[in-house]
């Protein structure tokens, strides 16, 4: 999935391809794999940090925050 939509032109299902990222960053950092998890994060902020599509907001926001979390030492105070 995302190999085949990340680039599309449709909003929707560049947004489908952002939160699954999202997700996968999640299920890596949960199987004990905090640096998968990290490279998927960043990819989400790479390759849609700018993109103008409102939808793309919430899963960039998303990744940033767990990024910024690991960069907390996971601390949330």
């Amino acid at each position: 999935m995302i190999t085949d939509y990340g680039d599309d032109p449709a909003p929707a299902l560049r947004e489908q391809v952002a939160k699954a990222l999202c997700n996968t960053g999640i299920a890596l950092r949960a199987l004990g794999r905090p640096a998968d998890a990290l490279a998927a994060y960043q990819q989400v902020i790479t390759d849609y940090g700018d993109d103008p599509a409102p939808a793309l907001r919430e899963p960039v926001a998303r990744a940033t925050a767990a990024l910024q979390e690991a960069g907390d030492g996971g601390r949330s105070d």
